[in-house]
């Protein structure tokens, strides 16, 4: 039960997370500062490390099973919608490097939340 909560927080999140981080890019970009890699350096990084960090501490046994299911959604999603009417070989190799390192961001994460947890469990860690 544990993991599916899990999944379906890492879904719910990552989407709540990046859509309230375009916002706050949209309203940076009303008030004339421009930050051209705001969404592939921070918040995307952002996004994954705090979902990740959240099903590591629900899910503590299944931790790398639950972020690869939790953050996968995003990932595709993230691929598809930027990627859209991008024909170059180059664009999309960068956007898969890009993706794949959030995704293993969010996954080492939760590796690394629920490891911290399993070891503080234990008597005499």
């Amino acid at each position: 039960m544990k993991l599916v909560a899990a999944v379906l927080l890492g879904v719910l999140l990552t989407f709540a997370l990046t859509a309230l981080g375009e916002l706050a890019a949209m309203s940076l970009r009303d008030g004339s500062v421009h930050l051209p890699y705001f969404e592939a350096a921070v918040l995307f990084p952002l996004t994954a490390l705090i979902v990740g960090c959240l099903i590591g501490l629900i899910a503590k046994n299944r931790a790398r099973l639950a972020a690869i299911l939790g953050l996968a959604p995003w990932v595709v999603y993230s691929l598809l919608a930027t990627g859209r009417g991008h024909v170059a070989f180059s664009w999309w190799l960068i956007l898969i490097i890009l993706t794949s390192i959030y995704w293993g961001l969010g996954v080492g994460a939760a590796v690394f939340v629920s490891g911290r947890m399993n070891r503080s469990l234990v008597p005499n860690s």
